[in-house]
């Protein structure tokens, strides 16, 4: 399995590695969605660097992301952290798809700014 949960007192962080496949990523969503039910604490995605999503698999990711997502989530926030360029810019177009989501999703390209953001502190600004 190519991704691990953990799950910290604060938030929830997901460690991506290898060649993971979309199903894989859903996976780690349904397990965060058991994690955190009501989405009360933030959720902070690592990708290792050899990890690389096809842009066709962002779609069924959303499709499968938006239909786990309570309606009441005012205030949730989700980082997703990464490890270069390439990766930054995809991650961007996933940002870009979930726009309508009721809950932010931003990208970093550190651990620390992500979870200076996804707990509001005023130092890091998201990227999408």
């Amino acid at each position: 399995m190519p991704y691990e949960l953990l799950d910290q007192e604060d938030y929830i962080e997901v460690r991506l590695w290898g060649d993971v496949t979309k199903w894989e990523i859903i996976k780690a969503i349904g397990a965060v969605r058991i994690a955190t039910p009501r989405k009360d604490r933030p959720d902070v995605w690592v990708l290792a660097e050899e990890v690389f999503i096809p842009f066709p698999d962002y779609g069924v990711i959303v499709d499968k992301a938006l239909g786990w997502i309570p309606l009441r989530l005012k205030g949730a926030r989700s980082a997703l952290v990464v490890a270069d360029a390439m990766q930054y810019e995809l991650a961007r177009v996933y940002c870009d798809e979930l726009r309508f989501c009721p809950y932010e999703v931003a990208v970093f390209h550190s651990k620390e700014e992500a979870l200076q953001w996804v707990f509001e502190k005023p130092e890091a600004k998201p990227s999408c």
